[in-house]
């Protein structure tokens, strides 16, 4: 890489020189000294988003309350027929806290209010796996979201 330099936009929100935007920077531009296979890395995302558009009227990934109960409709396109899961009370209070994006640490709070005890980490790691493993809720870092759309 040559010419690595910190993103343009830095500039008009940081009014200092390219070596102190360096290092409060996350993004950059660079010039690659070699030519770059540009389809080669943009072809599978290009792939998966015509796969997403082709399926986006057919799939679905709703959410029901009915009392204590949240009944969840998973028919995405992975899946060959709806999936119809109702989650247990815990499951439910993480999935619904996490409407909004959540720290992982808040989400134990909110929780161990609604249970009325405490919760150890490795007890809301354990409740949010699930969640995850079925792509209820999406994780980044220790931040999760819910991506299941209410009904009601």
């Amino acid at each position: 890489m040559l010419e690595v330099r910190p993103y343009s936009a830095y500039r008009h929100v940081y009014p200092f020189a390219d070596p102190v935007l360096a290092n409060l920077a996350y993004s950059f531009t660079y010039i690659s000294a070699e030519a770059q296979p540009v389809a080669g890395y943009t072809e599978p995302l290009a792939k998966a988003i015509d796969d997403w558009k082709r399926s986006a009227s057919r799939s679905h990934l709703a959410q029901v309350e009915e009392g204590e109960w949240l009944l969840l409709f998973d028919h995405r396109d992975l899946r060959r027929f709806e999936q119809i899961t109702v989650l247990d009370s815990l499951h439910r209070q993480a999935l619904l806290a996490c409407a909004e994006i959540r720290h992982s640490a808040e989400l134990q709070r909110l929780l161990e209010q609604q249970l009325g005890r405490s919760l150890t980490a490795d007890e809301v790691a354990k409740t949010v796996e699930p969640l995850l493993t079925e792509g209820w809720l999406v994780q980044e870092g220790d931040c999760l979201l819910s991506v299941t759309v209410p009904l009601r």
